[in-house]
């Protein structure tokens, strides 16, 4: 063989390396995005763990329906 069918065949094989690389990279990526959003949903009103213990304080806090009905406005104002 001739060392430009070598150099060509070895530009082929790195070609195609790259673009397996890129396509594993870009699925991992993919992969991250799709947890952070399934986490994002999971979190209660998009307040995330800081907010957590407030979030179930208040919710304890709200046993009568006057103070439930407030807590709701609080987190939704009413339209």
């Amino acid at each position: 063989m001739t060392p430009a069918i070598l150099n060509f065949a070895w530009a082929v094989l790195g070609g195609i390396v790259a673009a397996a690389t890129w396509f594993f990279t870009a699925g991992q990526k993919y992969a991250v995005m799709q947890r952070d959003l399934e986490k994002a949903r999971a979190d209660l009103n998009g307040l995330g763990k800081k907010y957590g213990r407030l979030v179930a304080l208040l919710i304890r806090w709200a046993d009568t329906d006057e103070k439930r009905e407030q807590l709701a406005s609080t987190v939704e104002p009413p339209k």
